[in-house]
C-alpha cells in the first residue's frame, strides 16, 4: 500500500438556534452548494430539515 494522508475536518454543533445559524456558516465557508443528509422521517417530523432549509435560503445557498 502506497502512503497517503486523509484529511477530513468535521465541525458538529448542537443545540437550540444552531440551525438558524447554518446558511450564514455555509456563507462564510464561501460554499454555494450543500447536501443534507438525514435519516428517516424524524428531521421533517420535528421541523429540523425546514428549519436548514429556511437558514440556507435566507444566506441564498
Amino acid at each position: 500500500m502506497k502512503d497517503f494522508v486523509y484529511h477530513n475536518p468535521v465541525e458538529v454543533r448542537f443545540g437550540p438556534g444552531v440551525l438558524a445559524g447554518l446558511g450564514a456558516r455555509v456563507r462564510a465557508a464561501g460554499l454555494d452548494h450543500v447536501v443534507l443528509v438525514g435519516g428517516g422521517e424524524a428531521a421533517r417530523r420535528v421541523g429540523a430539515y425546514d428549519q436548514a432549509v429556511a437558514s440556507l435560503d435566507g444566506a441564498c445557498v
